[in-house]
Order: C-alpha cells, then structure tokens, then sequence
C-alpha cells in the first residue's frame, strides 16, 4: 500500500479532517463526509468553514483509496481535477 501524504497546511482542523477522511477509506466507510453544508439565512449567504472541511475530509478519503489501489497522487492533485489549495 501506498503511503498517504497530509496536504501541506498548518490548519490543524483541516489535518484532523483529512485525517478522519483517510481512516473512513481504510475502514471501508462509504463516501459520505460527516460535515453538513451550514449555509442558510435569509439569502442563503452565510460565510462558513464547512465545505472546507468537507473537501479536506474527501480529499482524505480518496487519497486512501488512491494509495490502496496502488495510485501515487502527485502534490496539489485532487480528484476533482482541480489543482492544490
């Protein structure tokens, strides 16, 4: 198995959300991030950290599966073909 590499931040709520995505992959958790999309309010505007969390959380959980499968991901990948943060 591949090694996991941690995104490069020194957030370490991220890390801890990355961290829980790669241990979800390894139990064999299905693909569902526990961080709910807290947007709302009147105008559907309200600024916060959940989908940051989220992707860090994803981008853990893919990273996990990638390595188990043998698939090196190069830095600043993401699986949604977007580039680093």
């Amino acid at each position: 198995m591949t090694e996991v590499r941690e995104p490069r931040t020194r957030n370490r709520g991220y890390l801890g959300a990355f961290r829980k995505g790669v241990v979800a992959a390894q139990a064999g958790r299905p693909r569902r991030q526990p961080y709910p999309d807290l947007r709302g309010g009147e105008h559907g505007q309200v600024v916060t950290w959940s989908r940051a969390f989220a992707r860090y959380w994803l981008d853990g959980y893919d990273a996990a599966r990638a390595a188990s499968a043998g698939v090196a991901a190069e830095d600043g990948d993401r699986p949604d073909g977007e580039g680093g943060r």
